[in-house]
């Protein structure tokens, strides 16, 4: 707990203001309020809405955007249990394995602890919306403690309650987790890791009873799990082409050598590996690159030896099970960001626990005393704990956090864009260093038009800063990568300083010119995003039924309300009051059934919208 709390106080970043900023309007409201339970319900970053984790952020609302340290000091919190849960899953698990208890003790208290010392945890206690990943593990654990408690101990007299009991604890916390998060399916394959190594010798009163149940109640879901990739294979394959530039056996290909890369950050951790972001290089072939082969081979080369006669301890093959259950969901075939650190929150606990029991089981006391075990486990815990303290420290400051990120990877354009704009944010020489940031690492990668648009964005804010050429801005359009997703941002800034007169040194067509340029490899969603964009610069011209016109596409390509309030508005402005209506009763029949409610109330927007319906539908009366 030491190790983190001098950096409670650290300021929120990025998706925390995407995923908690409506908390604004639910301040000084109760749970009986409607309101509350919008904003619960309302949630979009996961298939579920991920109601558990919001109930628990809404519980905070007061606290919110004042209080940093008061939401991370709940992450903590449920860190501090988690790592508890883990100690008594040990405890059995040493039980399990028939172990001395003057062992026993040492390999679960050890590897609790330095299991909740690693600093790899920082950014999942730290980044506070990653309390949606802390609180489906909790769930996930207490899942696996009560199944082992109960496993163990089945009787013949008692074996159809327990068995009914297990199966109520694994559907419960595997519910609880999959509304937090939707890690669920880890959890079964978790049982199964167990079931097949360190539980397969343990004597059961009916073995057929209980193969029945297995095969119905761990076995069914896993086999459903893994063919839902076969059933949504099209579904998938759009997600990719929507948001990437490579497949989805390109992903996997690059991910058995990202599993490799979370084994170095977990045995030599280090600041660039507690980074939140990490540009990899992705493999389009198993020799491009090399590594990609040698990774994959050296998986399966463990993967065989762990589970032959070769190995007669099934503790490595339970460690290797144990990991890659931690990462069957978020490390496969679905189009998530490649490299995530907190995907290693639970899936490196068996390599830790294997280590120990080499340690003081495998390893004869002639070779290594007893004390001097007690030694390395205790220099091991204090290493960890200087390192996560320093990792944390850097947090209560962003400008050192993204420097410290910057300096070990100067190559992932987000480090680049993090630093920069903590640079921007201190002083005019922080402003310069900003916008050669930006230039050097465009001229690295011509291909990231983000760079350059960031480096606008910022000459425009800072007269002093030359901006870049209407030419160079032209022609690197032809150069840009396909992942079209990363320009919406900086674009809004460009047009919104554009709009309100903030800024006047980049024309409107020029504006235009980017934007329809971005849109022509657009897919529909983020297509619509962009002729929102467009559709401001063409009403800022008094180009009206060009804007009216792309606004009704933004509407119809992305599917947002937002641009229906927009429409409306025009509408009424250019006298066309019919057509009002119909888009005002069109956008209040989306936001009663719209999932998205981050920007306020579902209440407050049909207000805005009954409103303006009632001052149309009045003046149609009073002509």
């Amino acid at each position: 707990m030491l190790c983190f709390a001098h950096a409670l106080n650290s300021l929120f970043l990025f998706g925390d203001f995407q995923n908690l900023d409506a908390l604004a309007h639910i301040r000084g409201e109760s749970v009986f309020s409607p309101g509350f339970w919008e904003f619960v319900l309302g949630g979009n970053a996961g298939p579920t809405g991920r109601p558990v984790s919001l109930f628990s952020f809404a519980l905070q609302a007061d606290s919110w955007p004042d209080s940093p340290a008061a939401f991370k000091s709940v992450n903590l919190i449920i860190h501090g249990l988690n790592a508890s849960l883990v100690y008594l899953i040990c405890l059995q698990l040493t039980k399990v394995m028939k172990l001395e208890e003057s062992d026993a003790w040492k390999i679960a208290l050890f590897t609790s602890l330095i299991w909740a010392l690693h600093p790899v945890h920082s950014t999942v206690i730290l980044y506070t919306v990653q309390r949606m990943a802390l609180l489906s593990n909790f769930f996930i654990l207490l899942g696996v403690f009560m199944y082992l408690h109960i496993r163990l101990s089945l009787t013949e007299k008692n074996q159809n309650k327990q068995l009914a009991l297990m199966t109520i604890v694994i559907g419960s916390s595997g519910l609880l987790a999959l509304l937090s998060k939707e890690n669920t399916p880890s959890l079964f394959f978790y049982l199964l890791a167990l079931e097949y190594t360190l539980l397969k010798k343990v004597h059961l009163p009916d073995q057929r009873k209980f193969k029945v149940w297995r095969y119905v109640v761990l076995w069914f879901p896993v086999l459903l799990i893994l063919l839902l990739p076969l059933i949504f294979m099209s579904k998938l394959q759009a997600d990719f082409a929507t948001y990437y530039d490579y497949s989805m056996l390109d992903r996997l290909m690059t991910q058995s050598r990202i599993l490799w890369q979370y084994i170095a950050i977990i045995v030599f951790p280090s600041t660039s590996g507690t980074s939140l972001f990490h540009d990899i290089n992705v493999s389009t072939g198993f020799l491009s690159p090399i590594s990609t082969l040698l990774s994959t081979f050296a998986w399966l080369t463990l993967f065989l030896v762990s589970a032959s006669g070769i190995c007669k301890q099934r503790i490595f093959l339970f460690a290797l099970l144990w990991f890659f259950a931690g990462h069957i969901i978020e490390s496969s075939v679905l189009a998530l960001e490649l490299f995530f650190n907190h995907r290693n929150y639970l899936a490196f606990l068996g390599f830790i626990f294997a280590a120990l029991y080499c340690m003081f089981v495998l390893v004869p006391r002639q070779l290594l005393y007893s004390q001097l075990k007690m030694t390395i486990c205790l220099l091991y815990s204090l290493l960890l704990i200087f390192k996560t303290y320093s990792i944390s420290s850097l947090w209560q400051d962003p400008l050192r956090l993204s420097e410290s990120w910057y300096v070990a990877d100067p190559d992932t354009s987000r480090n680049t864009e993090f630093y920069a704009m903590n640079l921007a944010q201190r002083d005019l020489d922080g402003q310069l260093q900003a916008a050669l940031l930006y230039e050097q690492a465009f001229n690295r990668d011509k291909s990231n038009y983000r760079l350059l648009l960031n480096r606008m964005v910022l000459s425009c804010s800072t007269s002093f800063i030359p901006r870049p050429d209407d030419e160079t801005i032209v022609q690197s359009l032809t150069l840009i990568s396909n992942e079209n997703r990363d320009f919406l941002s900086p674009l809004q800034q460009l047009v919104t300083l554009t709009t309100t007169n903030t800024c006047n040194i980049y024309s409107s067509e020029l504006l235009s010119t980017i934007i329809s340029s971005i849109m022509t490899n657009s897919n529909n969603l983020f297509r619509g995003l962009y002729e929102f964009e467009l559709a401001r610069l063409k009403l800022y011209n008094s180009e009206t039924e060009q804007g009216i016109a792309l606004l009704q596409a933004s509407y119809n390509n992305s599917g947002d309300p937002g641009a229906l309030f927009n429409l409306s508005l025009q509408l009424i402005n250019s006298g066309r009051y019919q057509e009002a209506l119909t888009t005002i009763d069109l956008g209040i029949d989306r936001i009663k059934s719209y999932n998205n409610i981050r920007s306020g109330t579902r209440a407050s927007k049909l207000a805005v919208l009954y409103e303006m319906r009632q001052d149309v539908t009045g003046f149609l009366a009073r002509q």
